[in-house]
């Protein structure tokens, strides 16, 4: 298995930005934001002059998406931001906040079920072309994967997450 290391340095080393200099992500997240959104465009168009020949997620994405996931960690645990206050109240995502896991457990196997079965349904209909098949295809598997995950988180997880209180 490969293991990306940088993610724990990024790790570590915000660690540390908050021990000896507690307030600097607070005045600086959205400047760190933004040079890493730069990095992320810069590499996009240099990339596009050499026919997209470097591939971008072991260049910087992986890098680059470590860091704003720690920018992110560390605003939902220390920070008070309206970000944070939206992205927690939100009821869209508190939703798929609450079927995530199940949603991550079976979207694969619903997608490899159902996506080509109901393409080739909607190209046998002649309703729309071979791209519109394929995106109609995603949307339909999303929306079984998504009843299933809400069958299951109520049927299956919520009775094993209240036995987790006679347990503690």
């Amino acid at each position: 298995m490969f293991t990306r290391i940088d993610g724990l340095c990024i790790g570590s080393l915000l660690a540390l930005l908050l021990k000896n200099h507690p307030d600097f992500l607070k005045r600086n997240s959205p400047l760190i934001v933004f040079i890493i959104a730069s990095i992320n465009l810069g590499f996009y168009f240099y990339n596009i002059q050499h026919s997209f020949s470097m591939p971008y997620l072991a260049f910087v994405g992986y890098t680059t998406f470590a860091v704003l996931f720690g920018i992110l960690v560390y605003e939902g645990v220390i920070g008070k931001s309206r970000c944070v206050e939206f992205l927690c109240t939100n009821h869209p995502l508190r939703f798929f906040g609450k079927i995530s896991y199940g949603l991550y457990v079976w979207h694969w196997p619903v997608s490899i079920l159902f996506f080509d079965y109901s393409k080739k349904w909607i190209i046998q209909k002649n309703i729309v072309s071979l791209h519109l098949a394929e995106l109609g295809s995603a949307f339909f598997v999303t929306i079984i994967a998504v009843v299933i995950s809400v069958l299951s988180y109520h049927y299956f997880e919520k009775p094993f997450l209240k036995l987790k209180n006679k347990f503690s």
